[in-house]
């Protein structure tokens, strides 16, 4: 149960924490409004994606393979943003979040 909890409030900070980051961003790799905003596009978008797939899926995996495998993917995107050098990489590293 803490597991599933602990998920929930990092998924929760995750898509609302880059709201407060975007002015920094935009100076840090000299981007407009309209680009920064794909990484809340990208991050809702792929989320939109998998939430129903995720029915589809727990046909064929267990629930923990699924829970430990979007932890793990959640954990690398984080690192590829926190080392992303370039918007683009950023923009990957937002998406596997």
């Amino acid at each position: 149960m803490f597991a599933l909890m602990l998920a929930g409030i990092i998924g929760t900070f995750n898509e609302t924490a880059i709201n407060i980051a975007i002015s920094d961003i935009i100076n840090q790799f000299a981007i407009t409004e309209a680009k920064v905003q794909w990484l809340t596009s990208g991050y809702l978008l792929t989320l939109g994606i998998l939430v129903p797939l995720s029915g589809l899926l727990i046909q064929w995996f267990s629930t923990r393979q699924l829970f430990l495998t979007s932890v793990s993917m959640s954990i690398v995107g984080s690192a590829i943003g926190a080392m992303a050098g370039s918007f683009d990489i950023l923009l990957l590293g937002r998406i596997l979040q």
